[in-house]
């Protein structure tokens, strides 16, 4: 008819999509309805799955950085120990640095009554 379109054929179309039909009920969305139906529930379980995915990876990521943190709070160093240790080597430390000054002026004083 030389028509630019095919209007006729675009308003058939259109009034099937929301035409009732039978889906396969193996696919977990309805069983009955319109292309339309099926299109916007098949959305709207894809956005569901696609929640739940996120869901799923931010719990996995916290779980691993508790995980980590717990890791590394047993295998690494416990700061509260490592201090008392180096406390303990520091008095350690001054205790023989007093016994050698003692010892020093011992032998000063040895040596001077000798000599």
């Amino acid at each position: 008819t030389g028509a630019v379109s095919f209007p006729d054929l675009l308003l058939s179309l259109s009034a099937r999509i929301s035409q009732a039909r039978s889906f396969d009920s193996s696919v977990g969305l309805i069983a009955d309805g319109g292309l339309d139906s099926f299109a916007d529930t098949f959305v709207g379980a894809f956005e569901q799955a696609r929640s739940d995915a996120i869901d799923k990876l931010e719990y996995r990521s916290e779980m691993q950085s508790r995980l980590l943190a717990s890791l590394q709070s047993t295998t690494g160093p416990n700061l509260d120990y490592e201090m008392a240790q180096l406390l303990e080597v520091e008095r350690a430390y001054q205790a023989s640095a007093k016994l050698i000054a003692a010892a020093d002026e011992l032998l000063a004083t040895l040596m001077n009554s000798i000599g």
